[in-house]
């Protein structure tokens, strides 16, 4: 609009002949290549980076930092417009009045990503139509980052947590080779001789054994099987209404199975996450929960035809308890997980 104002003004002058117009042309001309001018030191020199949390959940949201600074040692940068870019989407933008030589000043804003998965920050675009506002300048830092955002965790019904603890209780309490007294029978051919109780023995004139609890050492293996009956979903192809509703319930079941792992870490459990795409080795503690929640965060259903391993399989659980969670139901042996969840029942939870 400016250019073709000084278009017109310069027509006007030819026509009529006036100095005093062609002064005018000047000085606008000059004050374009002075706010050119100007706009270009304050964008040189400037350095941007972005601070992000380490670790960020679905539905949660979560602060960005950006630091710009001005490396210049006299000059100042006015005026400046930072926006973030996330998968080719401009984000909130924010407002920079000034920036003084040789120092760092941040613009934060909070920022909310519904789904789980891998994101990308594509870079941070800066802008300045300092000093007249007559052309905005600017450029972009192409700064590639991955952002992993991990499934949400709820807080799951407490009556289905006290009856699953009660079961899994009851499960570790059992016969075994462990240090933890479970009990006293008769002695019987086979027996450890170092297992006998000879002061009851004596008591009883028959041969008795100690019998101890099976030392589990609190292990359990979440197995989620993430095999669904329609081949199509999560390929990014329009789905129908009930592809989007098996979607959504598969996401609901991603949802419960990190929730229950982090609640089975939380009370000191070893856990060990065992999938159709991948596995984790039994861990503990708040590292190995988000290495649980990153293998969450990456998985996607697959069907029937992908299958490579038999997760079903005992074996899996290397002899220690474990709870199924199935995305569809299954005639498959089932008899040594404690637990089966279907992901059609798991919203009651």
């Amino acid at each position: 609009m400016f250019l073709v104002l000084i278009a017109v003004i310069a027509a006007v002058g030819a026509l009529k002949g006036l100095n005093l117009i062609y002064l005018v042309v000047s000085l606008m001309i000059s004050f374009m290549l002075v706010s050119q001018i100007l706009s270009r030191i304050g964008l040189h020199n400037l350095s941007i980076e972005r601070i992000v949390p380490s670790n960020i959940f679905a539905e949660r949201p979560f602060p960005v930092e950006m630091q710009l600074t001005n490396r210049k040692r006299r000059f100042s940068s006015y005026s400046l417009t930072v926006n973030d870019i996330m998968e080719k989407t401009e984000l909130p933008q924010r407002y920079i009045i000034k920036i003084p030589a040789g120092t760092t000043i941040s613009a934060s804003y909070e920022h909310q990503i519904d789904r789980r998965g891998i994101y990308t920050f594509d870079g941070i675009e800066v802008n300045s139509a300092y000093p007249l506002d007559f052309f905005v300048r600017g450029f972009i830092d192409r700064q590639s980052e991955n952002l992993i955002v991990y499934p949400r965790i709820v807080k799951l019904n407490p009556n289905f947590l006290a009856d699953l603890m009660t079961e899994v209780e009851l499960r570790l309490n059992r016969p075994g080779v462990g240090t933890e007294v479970y009990g006293f029978r008769k002695y019987t051919p086979g027996d450890d001789s170092r297992t006998i109780n000879w002061k009851l023995t004596a008591k009883t004139s028959e041969v008795t054994v100690t019998q101890f609890s099976q030392d589990q050492s609190l292990h359990i293996a979440v197995v989620f099987d993430n095999v669904v009956d329609s081949p199509d979903l999560g390929t990014g192809r329009r789905m129908s209404e009930e592809e989007i509703e098996r979607a959504e319930r598969f996401e609901s079941t991603v949802t419960f199975v990190a929730s229950i792992s982090s609640f089975f870490i939380e009370k000191g459990y070893k856990l060990k996450l065992v999938t159709q795409t991948g596995h984790t080795d039994f861990g503990e503690g708040t590292k190995h929960l988000f290495q649980v929640l990153k293998h969450l965060a990456l998985i996607q259903p697959i069907p029937e035809s992908e299958v490579t391993k038999d997760i079903y399989h005992p074996s899996q659980l290397e002899q220690r308890l474990g709870i199924l969670v199935t995305c569809e139901q299954k005639s498959r042996p089932m008899g040594h997980f404690i637990h089966t969840f279907y992901a059609h029942g798991i919203a009651k939870l």
